[in-house]
C-alpha cells in the first residue's frame, strides 16, 4: 500500500499552465493529417465525449472515445492538457501524457531519425486504431539518438520482400536490427478483468441494498473464472453492518473489509471537488491506493454546478480493490511474452545482431512483477532463435501513477531490465537506457525492488 498521505487540498489558483513539450508533440503530429480532417476528428472526439461523460463517471459500459480511432483521442487528451485542462479525463491522460510528452522534448532528437516523418503519418492515419505501438516505435527511436548513434533509421515495409525490423541503427564499427513489440493486456489479462468486475459488481449491489458504504480489499489465490459471481458477495454479506475492519482467509482469497474513511472525505470535500470514479476519489474514499490492483467504484454522489464531471459531495460509496496472485494465472501472462518473443524474432534478419524492445505495463505488485522479471529472463535465456541473430530483449516496464500526490497531475514509473539471448558475449546496443524518463533522472535498478 502506499504511505503518500492523502490529505492534501487541489490549488484554486495557478491552474492556467501550459505544457510546452506536450502542445510541441500534439502540433507535430497534427501536422501530418490535413487541417480540416483533424478539425472533424477532435469534434468527433468532442461530441463523443461529452454524450457520454456522465454514464460513464457512473461507471456504465459506454466509450467516451470512439475505438476505431483512439489516436484522435490521444490527440485531444494530450492537447487539453498542455493548454486548457477543460475536457480532461485525469485517468486517461495518465496513461497518455507521459509518453507524447516526451516525444515533444525530444523532438529534436526524433527529427535526426529517418524516415521519421513517413512513421509519424502511418501513426495518425493508417494506424489510428492502435496508437501505442507506434508510439513506442518512436520513443525507442529517439532514445538510439540520444544515446549517440550516429545513423536511426525507420525501415520501409515493402510487401513480397518479407518480414523487416521496425529499425536499423548503426554507428561506426558496429550495426543493428531493432524491432519494437508494445504488449497492451492480452486476451487472457482482459477476460481476468472482466471477471473481477462481474464478482465487483454483487459486491455494489449488496452495499446499495443494504444502505452500508465500505472497501473490500481482495487477493485471489486462484484464476478468477474459477469463481461464482455471488462469490465475494457471500463472502461478506455475514460481516455486515460493519463494525471496524474485518480480515479473513478461507485460503482460495484473502480478503480485508473496511469502513469508507468519511472523516477523510468530508475533510477534503468540504474545500475541494473530486472528479468522479478518478483514482483520486478512490484514495481519498479507501485512504490510501494502490496503483497495481485492479479496482471497481461504485459512488452516489453530488455533481458540482461549476465543474459537472467532479462531485462536491459523496452520500454512499463501495469500492473493490482486487489483485490475482494465482500462480496459474501469472504462467498465461508470462506466455504473452514469450509469444511476443517469437513473432518479433521473425522480424529480424541475419545478416546483423538483432534487438527486441518490449514496452509492458508493470503489474504493480511487487512480487508479481518481482516473478514476471525472473519468468521473462528465463525466457530469454532459454530461447532458441530461428534464423536471426537476435542477442537481447530489452523489457521497458512502465507504471502509470495518477494524481495521488499532491502538485502533480501524471507521473510514470519506469525500469528497464536487459535480457541476454542465451550465452553469447555480445555487448548490448543500448545499455542503461529509459525511454520516457530523462536519463539524468535515472535510478538504478527496478522500480518494484526500490
Amino acid at each position: 500500500m502506499t504511505d503518500r498521505s492523502p490529505l492534501w487540498i487541489a490549488p484554486r489558483t495557478g491552474q492556467d499552465w501550459i505544457c510546452d513539450d506536450t502542445k510541441r508533440a500534439v502540433e507535430w503530429l497534427k501536422s501530418f493529417v490535413p487541417e480540416a480532417e483533424m478539425a472533424k476528428r477532435l469534434q468527433k472526439c468532442r461530441q463523443t465525449y461529452l454524450g457520454n461523460r456522465e454514464r460513464w463517471e457512473e461507471g456504465q459500459d459506454v466509450e467516451i472515445f470512439d475505438k476505431k480511432d483512439e489516436m484522435a483521442w490521444f490527440i485531444f487528451q494530450a492537447e487539453t492538457y498542455a493548454i486548457g485542462r477543460e475536457f480532461w479525463v485525469p485517468d486517461e491522460a495518465a496513461r497518455i501524457v507521459p509518453y507524447l510528452q516526451k516525444i515533444g522534448r525530444d523532438l529534436n532528437h526524433l527529427k535526426k531519425v529517418d524516415g521519421v516523418e513517413k512513421r509519424g503519418k502511418r501513426l495518425m492515419t493508417s494506424e489510428r486504431s492502435q496508437p501505442e505501438g507506434g508510439i513506442y516505435e518512436l520513443l525507442v527511436a529517439g532514445a538510439y539518438i540520444r544515446h549517440g548513434w550516429s545513423t536511426v533509421a525507420f525501415v520501409d515495409e515493402t510487401p513480397g520482400h518479407g518480414r523487416t525490423p521496425d529499425l536499423h541503427v548503426s554507428k561506426p564499427g558496429t550495426r543493428w536490427a531493432v524491432e519494437c513489440k508494445r504488449i497492451m493486456r492480452s486476451g487472457y489479462a482482459a477476460r481476468e478483468e472482466e471477471a473481477g468486475k462481474r464478482l465487483a459488481s454483487k459486491v455494489h449491489e449488496l452495499s446499495e441494498s443494504s444502505g452500508q458504504s465500505f472497501v473490500l480489499d481482495v487477493r485471489f489465490h486462484e484464476e478468477l473464472d474459477a469463481y461464482e459471481e455471488s462469490y465475494l458477495k457471500d463472502r461478506i454479506e455475514a460481516l455486515l453492518p460493519l463494525d471496524g475492519t474485518v480480515e479473513n482467509s478461507d485460503g482460495r482469497t484473502d480478503i480485508r473489509l473496511r469502513p469508507v474513511q468519511w472523516d477523510l472525505v468530508r475533510s477534503i470535500m468540504s474545500s475541494d471537488f473530486i472528479y468522479i470514479g478518478s483514482t483520486r476519489m478512490m484514495e481519498i474514499i479507501s485512504g490510501e491506493h494502490e496503483h497495481g490492483a485492479s479496482h471497481s467504484l461504485n459512488v452516489k454522489c453530488r455533481r458540482a454546478e461549476s465543474k459537472p464531471s467532479y462531485a462536491d459531495v459523496i452520500y454512499h460509496a463501495s469500492l473493490v480493490n482486487w489483485a490475482s496472485f494465482s500462480p496459474a494465472a501469472q504462467r498465461a501472462k508470462a506466455d504473452h511474452f514469450k509469444r511476443k518473443i517469437a513473432s518479433a524474432e521473425g522480424q529480424l534478419p541475419d545478416d546483423r545482431p538483432g534487438v527486441v524492445h518490449v514496452g509492458m505495463e508493470s503489474l504493480g505488485q511487487q512480487m508479481i512483477d518481482q516473478r514476471r522479471h525472473f519468468q521473462n529472463h528465463l525466457i530469454a535465456r532459454n530461447f532458441t532463435n530461428s534464423t536471426s541473430r537476435l542477442r537481447w530483449i530489452y523489457g521497458n516496464y512502465f507504471q502509470v501513477e495518477v494524481t495521488t500526490r499532491q502538485d502533480e497531475s501524471c507521473a510514470m514509473e519506469e525500469s528497464m531490465a536487459p535480457y541476454r539471448i542465451g550465452t553469447h558475449r555480445t555487448k548490448e546496443p543500448l545499455p542503461g537506457h529509459l525511454l520516457i524518463a530523462d536519463d539524468q533522472d535515472a535510478v538504478e535498478g527496478l522500480h518494484w525492488n526500490l
